[in-house]
């Protein structure tokens, strides 16, 4: 459960104050999030992504509440202390992560980027089937490539809660490393390690970036919102979250997600918000890892592999299974990192062995409440310096439900193995 740093009662008929946006062009990045506390009540949560070179970071933002009963409404988000708020993210390694912007500002300094994460504890009242949560500021990176003077577009964000079909839904939330450094013409894997804590479904799908509610972004041709990185070649998988492209020519380019939310039962929509990134192609000395051949390896238990990073379990049955990293850096060290215990739970039982090869080992036992669907991501960065080299792999865990058929018998039910 998030700590709660500040309630306000939002009335919609009323215009509670105008929204004021920085200008400065030092925001990366950002998404929104909420979490239902009780009926009508969530924490609503901004994070952002803020370039270390350019100006600070706000102590509060405003965050702007539209719903379909009419009137709009603000509220103010105050930047929480601990929790990771303020937290240095830059892609560096840890003989250099003070060299960044964000501890040494000068000409000569490597890129620097911290994440701040902004709350409040906010109750919609009266209740409204869709409510539009969203932030907004001037102005965007003025070295975007696939963008039309970019240095004059803000940026918008945005999530939309539609309580008419779940009053107390919590929402999706990201827990991918922001603004990624990536090769020029290695392929890149990379993931937005999306966590639905109500184990409905999502489905993924490449979002024009925003400039407000109803004006998209420029996009300078050849690129486009579906295409935005070099190489004409992005491939987003519309059930895991996995970006997948060979970038042809460095520079910065803005990449735009949706995500959509539906019940797993009925199958009506819930939720859909927008992450809004940087992705930053270099030149690299090293070569990014892999993962092993095979995918998943050493499978034990109960479960059933469904292909290379895939696996289908009953609830109540047990998995484990080993994922391995390589590099063909041979000298190169890879380190694992993972969201294992949001995507599944904290019963999951982890253990890794950084080097080269880099193993993961896994195992969990499905309980009564898992989500039909869900999907878990390992990332694997080497030691390169400056930039180590990050690769993102995604696995995929279907769960069936159990019917009881007696003393100590379960069937699992509308598994294509029973």
């Amino acid at each position: 459960m998030k700590q709660i740093y500040r309630s306000l009662l939002l009335l919609p008929l009323f215009f509670l104050g105008l929204i004021s946006t920085s200008q400065a062009s030092h925001f990366a990045g950002g998404d929104i999030s909420y979490e239902c506390v009780g009926q009508d009540s969530f924490i609503v949560t901004l994070n952002l992504f803020i370039d270390c070179a350019g100006a600070g970071a706000p102590g509060s933002v405003p965050l702007t509440f539209a719903s379909t009963c009419g009137g709009t409404a603000n509220a103010t988000l105050v930047q929480i202390p601990g929790s990771g708020s303020g937290q240095e993210v830059s892609q560096l390694c840890a003989s250099q992560i003070g060299n960044s912007s964000c501890s040494s500002p000068g000409p000569n300094a490597l890129p620097g980027l911290r994440m701040y994460i902004y709350e409040a504890l906010v109750v919609l009242s009266p209740p409204c089937n869709t409510w539009t949560m969203s932030w907004s500021s001037c102005c965007r990176n003025a070295a975007t490539v696939n963008l039309t003077n970019a240095n004059g577009m803000s940026q918008y964000i945005y999530a939309e809660m539609f309580s008419g079909v779940d009053s107390c839904n919590s929402s999706p939330y990201f827990t991918a490393p922001p603004i990624p450094y990536v090769c020029l013409n290695q392929v890149v894997n990379y993931n937005f390690g999306v966590v639905e804590p109500d184990g409905d479904s999502i489905v993924y799908f490449m979002s024009p970036a925003f400039e407000n509610a109803t004006t998209l972004t420029a996009y300078t041709a050849p690129y486009t919102f579906n295409q935005p990185l070099p190489g004409a070649n992005t491939v987003l998988d519309q059930t895991n979250g996995q970006l997948t492209f060979t970038p042809t020519a460095l520079g910065t380019y803005v990449v735009a997600i949706r995500i959509e939310e539906y019940d797993i039962n009925t199958g009506v929509i819930k939720h859909t918000s927008i992450r809004d990134i940087q992705i930053v192609v270099q030149n690299c000395s090293n070569t990014v890892g892999t993962v092993g051949a095979g995918g998943i390896g050493n499978l034990t238990g109960n479960g059933t592999q469904l292909d290379s990073n895939t696996i289908e379990i009953c609830v109540g049955d047990s998995f484990g299974f080993d994922i391995v990293f390589l590099d063909a850096d041979t000298l190169d060290s890879l380190t694992l990192t993972h969201n294992i215990f949001a995507a599944l739970d904290s019963t999951a039982v982890v253990t890794i062995i950084n080097g080269n090869p880099a193993t993961l080992h896994v195992e969990w036992t499905a309980g009564p409440f898992s989500p039909t669907f869900t999907a878990f991501v390992i990332n694997a960065m080497d030691d390169a310096c400056p930039v180590p080299g990050i690769v993102s792999a995604v696995f995929n865990v279907h769960i069936i439900p159990s019917t009881y058929a007696g003393y100590d018998e379960d069937i699992c039910s509308d598994s294509q193995w029973v």
